[in-house]
């Protein structure tokens, strides 16, 4: 079957609510959507084909693999918010390189268009939609009740939940990787990785501390890309009151929470929009160069003393940085800004003119074995790794966001009948 679209995605969690609000509202255009986990490499047929992120020819190699020689290819670019350092960097990762220049990047507000300009995307090539992660986030249908939450995650109702939004996912990289990712960056991660270890092991001891009180119930939401820690797992078994949750999107855990703490996470801007008291954990300095340009706006804790009177404090600071602005659009609704454009793609003859052969030609031969083992290898590793005599194989596949991350059936129906409850109910609106 050849679709109109195929969406390609890489954390559902993350992704889920904004794909089904796309593909619905296309499927409602009279549209043909289709959408897979962007690491398995299935074949797909399609006129236009749309990802989470485009940096370079690699990935568009990745593409090639799963799509053939698409000439329209619209990048999400799911991580659009970056420090400092690499803000400024336009022509270092992660801003699109080579033949990725040439397709279509959508864009959160003005500031991150002007950036994509600037490293040579062309002006009709970098389109404002806004974030569609947003587009949900005041809608009360959008959420479980509090007490729903609390029977599904065995939650103590009668507790105050403290939410910590983990954002430790270079923790976990060995030096091979920490080598790979300075390579792709253009600099030295190093300092960065040093920099997260040092400040994970403080923040682990503070919520360690904090257990200590009866009256608390602490939700661990990692980053998608956070692989599996022991030590925090050893907290979950020796704490009744620590409890590690992937499950949920971000702002549903944002909703139900008395507070909210974060490290580096960029869903500080969920936070400032619902409304809700946020406060940054930073046991550890920042370098200016490595700090996120809105963040130094948010209330920064220091200490022990200080976040343990945060949590028993009955009030919460709200503060909503201005410079969130410069980053998000938020008059619109980027789902149906999303697909104005793509539709206009699908229509257009003009093409994004991707050297495809130059591409094939330039990749090792290497990777391109691995490209088509991957989809192999990928199940059978995911099997093995149940089996306890396969320990090592179990600590590849923890790294392997396919095995983990790919859409049941049962979700994507969930996620569906959201998409269209919230389509209805923006109609009802008058939007």
């Amino acid at each position: 079957m050849k679709y109109d679209f195929l969406i390609l995605y890489e954390h559902k969690n993350r992704e889920i609510d904004g794909l089904f609000l796309i593909k619905e509202e296309l499927n409602k255009r009279g549209f043909s959507v289709g959408y897979e986990h962007i690491d398995k490499l299935v074949p797909k047929n399609s006129s236009v084909v749309i990802t989470p992120y485009l940096y370079n020819d690699l990935d568009l190699y990745l593409i090639y693999k799963i799509c053939g020689k698409n000439q329209k290819v619209i990048s999400l670019r799911y991580e659009q918010v970056y420090s400092n350092e690499i803000e400024n960097q336009i022509n270092g990762f992660p801003y699109p390189a080579g033949e990725a220049k040439k397709v279509y990047h959508l864009c959160w507000g003005i500031e991150h268009r002007n950036k994509l300009i600037s490293c040579g995307v062309r002006e009709d090539k970098a389109l404002v939609t806004g974030s569609v992660e947003l587009d949900m986030l005041k809608w009360q249908g959008m959420y479980k009740s509090k007490r729903d939450i609390a029977k599904m995650y065995n939650l103590d109702l009668n507790k105050k939940w403290i939410l910590f939004i983990s954002s430790f996912s270079y923790t976990g990289l060995d030096k091979e990787e920490i080598e790979k990712y300075s390579k792709q960056a253009g600099s030295d991660i190093s300092s960065f990785v040093d920099f997260s270890i040092k400040s994970k092991k403080v923040v682990l001891e503070w919520l360690t501390k904090i257990l200590e009180y009866n009256n608390i119930e602490i939700i661990y939401r990692p980053h998608p890309s956070e692989r599996q820690d022991n030590n925090i797992i050893d907290i979950q078994n020796n704490y009744k009151n620590f409890h590690i949750i992937n499950n949920e999107v971000i702002s549903q855990w944002i909703k139900v929470s008395d507070k909210v703490y974060n490290w580096y996470s960029t869903s500080a801007v969920q936070v400032a929009i619902l409304d809700k008291g946020f406060n940054l954990l930073r046991p550890i300095k920042i370098p200016d160069s490595l700090e996120i340009r809105y963040m130094k706006e948010f209330n920064h804790i220091l200490t022990f003393a200080d976040f343990k009177n945060d949590i028993f404090r009955e009030d919460s600071l709200k503060n909503k940085p201005s410079s969130i602005f410069d980053y998000y659009d938020l008059n619109t609704i980027a789902y149906k800004q999303i697909a104005d454009n793509a539709v206009s793609i699908l229509l257009s003859s003009n093409k994004c003119e991707i050297d495809y052969d130059k591409i094939i030609k330039k990749i090792k031969y290497k990777t391109k074995i691995k490209y088509v083992l991957r989809p192999v290898v990928y199940p059978i590793f995911d099997f093995l790794s149940r089996f306890q005599i396969f320990t090592r194989i179990g600590r590849i596949n923890n790294r392997l966001t396919v095995n983990r991350d790919v859409i049941t059936n049962e979700e994507a129906v969930n996620a569906k009948v959201k998409a269209q409850k919230f389509i209805e109910y923006l109609k009802h609106q008058g939007k």
